[in-house]
């Protein structure tokens, strides 16, 4: 009987020791929690920044090629304009 009751001190010495320590490790938790969640909306805000800048280099990608192409297309009727004018004043002088 002693020898259980000994036991059973022990056991709850042990727990007694267990649960200060627990506690006494609660604020470092709380603040591990807090930053936790800092961080995570610092990871939004950079998230969203991020995904704005990706569609503003596709809205920009986007228009140099509208305007590459659109040069092309200046370049292409230019050069049939010059083209047309040349096989036209040709054909004047033939006549």
């Amino acid at each position: 009987f002693q020898e259980l009751q000994l036991e059973r001190d022990t056991m709850l010495t042990t727990n007694r020791s267990l649960a200060e320590e627990s506690l006494s490790l609660r604020p470092r938790l709380d603040n591990g929690k807090l930053q936790l969640a800092g961080k995570y909306q610092e990871l939004e805000l950079l998230s969203a920044s991020c995904q704005e800048k990706q569609e503003r280099v596709g809205k920009s990608r986007k228009n140099t090629v509208l305007k590459m192409q659109g040069k092309q297309t200046t370049e292409r009727a230019s050069r049939i304009s010059v083209s047309q004018l040349k096989e036209h004043r040709g054909s004047v002088f033939l006549n």
